[in-house]
């Protein structure tokens, strides 16, 4: 709102403040005359109680009218018809069909409008009990009640309605402003993270450092993070021994921004790499997926057997006993044991439990006749 309209804006209140003082001191010196005029202290309560009544249930009847007068009406654009979904304007109609009764009843009644008058002052007189000039008082208050209300209604409905509503209107144009600001934002920020991505997996000399792929990645969304993620367990999966490595960053990056510890996946890719790079960290990979087996565990998931798998794998590859060539011990021996029978039930077949874990693994093998263990040992 710009000066000019302040300075009209506190003009037309000083006035409608100065119209509504001065009907009330009008009105409250009347019915106080008025009301001096009874016989006893009763009768001056009652009179007085009567008329302020009258007043205003009048000040509320015509600013209900001056209300139905003064609604704005909706501007209807062509840009409107655009919309799919418009403002609501079942007040301005029923505004409008009021509008018409009144004036339409008004002017069919137009000659009868004295005889509701007297009949009107008949009414109330005898809540006046007999004050002299009461039917003229009662048909003088409500008269004066209506205008006052009607005026002072209307000409506010008039001079605010309108803006409320349009700042109802630009408030809503603007969040919608703010929020296409924020969903194309979003959108910037998660290319970024996933180009990111795409340049690590494409190219083997690219350099990101950790600190901002982090932060790329804490900036992207979940349906980006979740992009972000099969993309590098595809690299994970199609890279050889010595390109594994170069996604790992990735894994470590939505394992840095998993503050509420939802996503073991990643602990488990992380492992993976570990395990299957040129040269591997069975200590870190064995770290890797306990630490996915206990996140799955907690949160109450079924599945990803095969985590059991690659643990029996890793605990082979780490025990000491196994690597000197002689047997493992005891807790070790049970601990890889349960994994084995665990991954066991991941995979079907009709001959032996070693085959339905992985006919190819010659860790597991060598571990079981080391330990001269069969595959009744795993049932």
């Amino acid at each position: 709102m710009n000066q000019k309209e302040l300075t009209h804006s506190s003009r037309l209140n000083g006035f409608l403040v100065k119209l509504m003082l001065f009907y009330g001191i009008i009105a409250f010196i009347s019915i106080l005359m008025f009301a001096v005029a009874g016989k006893s202290f009763n009768l001056f309560f009652r009179v007085s109680g009567v008329s302020l009544l009258i007043v205003t249930t009048a000040l509320f009847s015509g600013a209900l009218v001056g209300f139905l007068f003064g609604i704005p009406r909706t501007s209807s654009s062509e840009s409107d018809q655009k919309d799919k979904y418009r403002v609501n304007t079942n007040l301005e109609q029923v505004s409008d069909w009021l509008t018409k009764i009144i004036i339409g009843v008004g002017l069919t009644q137009l000659v009868r409008i004295p005889h509701f008058l007297k009949k009107y002052a008949l009414y109330t007189s005898s809540s006046f009990s007999g004050v002299p000039g009461s039917t003229a008082f009662s048909i003088a208050l409500l008269v004066s009640g209506l205008i006052a209300g009607f005026i002072l209604s209307y000409m506010y409905t008039r001079a605010y309605m309108a803006k409320a509503l349009t700042n109802i209107d630009m408030e809503k144009i603007y969040e919608d402003i703010d929020a296409a600001s924020k969903r194309f934002n979003q959108q910037e920020l998660d290319e970024h993270a996933q180009t990111l991505v795409l340049r690590i997996t494409g190219n083997s000399d690219t350099q990101i450092k950790q600190t901002d792929l982090n932060e790329a990645i804490k900036k992207a969304s979940h349906n980006a993070r979740t992009k972000i993620f099969y993309l590098a367990r595809t690299f994970r999966k199609s890279a050889g021994d010595s390109t594994v490595d170069l996604v790992r960053p990735v894994f470590e990056a939505l394992i840095d921004n998993d503050t509420q510890n939802r996503f073991f996946q990643n602990h488990a890719q992380n492992a993976y790499i570990l395990k299957d790079r040129k040269t591997p960290d069975w200590p870190g990979a064995l770290k890797a997926i306990n630490r996915a087996i206990e996140i799955r565990d907690q949160r109450g998931i079924t599945g990803y057997n095969v985590y059991e798998l690659n643990r029996a794998i890793l605990t082979i590859a780490t025990d000491h006993d196994f690597k000197s060539g002689q047997k493992s011990s005891s807790d070790h021996t049970q601990k890889i044991l349960r994994d084995l029978r665990t991954a066991s039930y991941s995979f079907t077949s009709e001959t032996s439990p070693v085959k339905s874990i992985k006919t190819g693994d010659e860790t597991i093998h060598s571990w079981l006749t080391q330990n001269n263990l069969t595959a009744e040992d795993l049932k």
